[in-house]
């Protein structure tokens, strides 16, 4: 029976030892991808800026549009007046139809400088687009690398994580069923450790004191020894060590 749990608890922990390096690992591949969410944000932002600066010259030209009608409408209106001049009768009628033109042509006036401001706002908001657009094809080109680079690390770190599954599996018929299956339940709910040293007579994991009794139990290897305060597999450092069968227990600062 000592031997069997020698066994159980020395294969667990070397099982252990694979399955804490297999979440480092893993966690690994995953941050990797995160690493591009810069550039994918500042990708982002940029598609933004150039967007709302299209959509600003967008209203730029309809406003110059309108503003091309208005001015037309002027000049239509001062040539009918000129031709009207040609038709009066009396010198207050000419001269009213003079008025008539200066105004409009002031007003005509007013309104081509608008048209020149909005040309002038029209060539500086494209000119950002061409920038911002520059900025945009480094920035793709960039990414691009960096992807490539990230799919070659993730595929190695891929190879790693099965290599290291296989190993792991491949200890895992020689452990006792029950045993294997309270260690993997313990695993999944703490998602570190499962299985702990007693260390002196505290838990190693939770480092709680335990009960003379408590300690004695996991000493004799005569059964699977839970901490009553975390739920963790206890085991004997020393007891197990000395067959060598075990990789190196962790320790207590590590057990945590």
């Amino acid at each position: 029976m000592q031997q069997r749990m020698k066994n159980d608890l020395s294969r667990l922990l070397d099982v252990q030892e694979k399955e804490r390096r297999l979440l480092v690992l893993e966690e690994e591949q995953r941050a990797i991808p995160r690493a591009l969410d810069a550039f994918r944000r500042r990708i982002s932002g940029i598609e933004n800026e150039v967007a709302a600066i299209k959509n600003s010259i967008q209203g730029l030209q309809v406003k110059r549009k309108d503003l091309d009608l208005e001015s037309e409408s002027k000049l239509e209106a001062v040539a009918k007046y000129q031709k009207q001049q040609f038709e009066v009768k009396t010198n207050v009628e000419y001269q009213a139809l003079q008025k008539e033109i200066v105004n409009r042509k002031v007003e005509n006036s007013r309104i081509e400088d608008k048209i020149l401001e909005i040309m002038e706002q029209v060539e500086e908001k494209e000119r950002l687009v061409k920038e911002h657009e520059d900025v945009l094809k480094g920035e793709r080109e960039r990414i691009t690398v960096e992807e490539k680079k990230v799919e070659g690390e993730i595929a190695k770190l891929g190879e790693q994580i099965v290599a290291l599954q296989v190993e792991r599996d491949k200890l895992l018929p020689g452990i006792s069923p029950k045993v294997l299956s309270k260690y993997q339940r313990i695993f999944k709910n703490k998602r570190d450790t499962a299985i702990v040293p007693l260390v002196d007579y505290t838990c190693g994991g939770c480092h709680m004191l335990l009960p003379p009794q408590a300690a004695n139990n996991v000493r004799k290897l005569d059964e699977l020894v839970i901490c009553e305060n975390c739920s963790r597999i206890l085991y004997w450092a020393d007891g197990i060590a000395k067959e060598g069968e075990a990789a190196q227990p962790v320790s207590q600062e590590t057990a945590g």
